[in-house]
């Protein structure tokens, strides 16, 4: 009898410390979810905080190089790409013309490519405040 009140005992005391495992490793669990998807957040807000003000400053120096004096196609393309370069996080960027050609790029077979009908294209040539 002795040893089946015992046995009963280990096996409720057992299943004891298995349920309060399981609880702290579910609370554990969810706490480290929080936490990162916290830091993944503030992460991605920097980043994009930081793409925004390189495009920001990309907008400025276009605008800078729009009421300057005139200068050829190549001048403005030259420019721009020196003033690209000195950005070293920008790894893809693209200058059109008004009429949506691409005038430079990294990817130089897109050169010349008629964008104009794209939705980021018309998006951007609509809205003045981008």
């Amino acid at each position: 009898m002795i040893s089946i009140g015992a046995a009963v005992a280990i096996i409720a005391i057992t299943l004891s410390s298995i349920m309060q495992d399981r609880t702290r490793s579910l609370q554990w669990s969810e706490n480290h979810s929080h936490n990162i998807a916290r830091t993944m957040a503030e992460h991605t807000a920097r980043s994009l905080d930081a793409v925004d003000l390189t495009l920001r400053s990309i907008k400025e120096q276009a605008e800078r190089d729009r009421r300057s004096t005139p200068r050829s196609e190549q001048e403005i393309i030259t420019g721009f790409e020196n003033y690209i370069a000195s950005f070293p996080q920008i790894r893809g960027l693209i200058l059109t013309d008004k009429n949506g050609i691409i005038r430079y790029t990294e990817r130089k077979k897109s050169m010349g490519m008629d964008v104009h009908d794209r939705g980021y294209f018309t998006n951007h040539k609509d809205n003045a405040d981008l």
